[in-house]
């Protein structure tokens, strides 16, 4: 079972490595690593043959996994390594192995899995999906690689994921600083509502924008046809008059909501609110 660096003490001198193995302890004694530490991403093909090593950076890790990571390009003493690796053991697709270096900046061996690693990502949106090639190797496909050489940098954070009991037929959403906010498309919103239109949702705009509605939609290239109704309402008329049973309402305006809200007793959203829309289950 892995105790990870528990009971571990650091030993600075002779003299303190003496005293510590004075008390009759069996210690495993090891070299101390202060220096920086690398995942290299690795491919075989199904000839044996070593098709990537491709390195990343350790910057930041949660539950030993590198949540902050970025690749570079491989010297001659990873690579050297990785082809080592490679003749003494038989792999058949994607593993990886981990360095840390030394005080002096010498790397030394930490692991090596046949298996994906945690932040593979890195390497797969370069160009090289390793668990696709893998599967293609045991298909008995013989693989071309693709890899960029841009920079890239990988962070990872929490995010929220939500289901909700809501059931609705009709999506109503505002035009001005909803779905166009600093004359920029809501691409958050837009990616809602392409995916309730997919699940066969009505989709109704409805706005009170200043001018004319159909050319300012156009003008952000969002397709009239991916509403079901477009409705332009003149100065004083009340959206909750148009705003059918079974349905749900996004606006900015908190005034808005709350009338919809009172008038017509469904769901109303702020922008901030859409994500707990989204099915990521689709």
């Amino acid at each position: 079972m892995g105790q990870g660096s528990q009971g571990a003490r650091r030993i600075d001198s002779r003299e303190a490595l003496t005293q510590a193995l004075s008390d009759g302890v069996d210690y495993a004694i090891c070299e101390y690593l202060p220096g920086e530490e690398f995942t290299v991403d690795c491919f075989t093909d199904r000839h044996g043959a070593l098709r990537l090593v491709s390195p990343r950076t350790r910057e930041r890790i949660r539950a030993g996994i590198a949540v902050r990571s970025r690749p570079f390009a491989a010297d001659a003493r990873i690579r050297a390594i990785a082809e080592d690796i490679n003749r003494r053991l038989c792999f058949n697709g994607a593993w990886f192995f981990q360095l840390k270096q030394n005080a002096g900046g010498d790397c030394r061996l930490m692991e090596i899995a046949p298996r994906i690693a945690g932040t593979m990502g890195v390497t797969r949106n370069l160009g090289c999906n390793l668990p696709l090639l893998t599967l293609y190797n045991h298909w008995g496909y013989d693989v071309g690689l693709l890899i960029n050489r841009n920079e890239e940098l990988l962070d990872r954070a929490f995010i929220s994921r939500f289901q909700t009991d809501i059931r609705y037929t009709h999506v109503y959403v505002d035009f001005d600083d909803t779905l166009i906010v600093d004359g920029m498309v809501n691409f958050e919103l837009m990616a809602f509502l392409y995916q309730a239109k997919n699940k066969g949702k009505s989709l109704h705009l409805l706005s009170r924008h200043a001018r004319e509605l159909l050319p300012a939609v156009e003008k952000y290239a969002i397709s009239p046809a991916l509403f079901d109704e477009i409705l332009h309402l003149e100065p004083g008329q009340q959206k909750a008059d148009f705003i059918l049973p079974d349905s749900i309402f996004i606006d900015d305006s908190f005034a808005e909501r709350k009338r919809v809200k009172e008038a017509c007793q469904i769901p109303v959203f702020d922008l901030d609110m859409v994500e707990s829309l989204m099915d990521w289950r689709m």
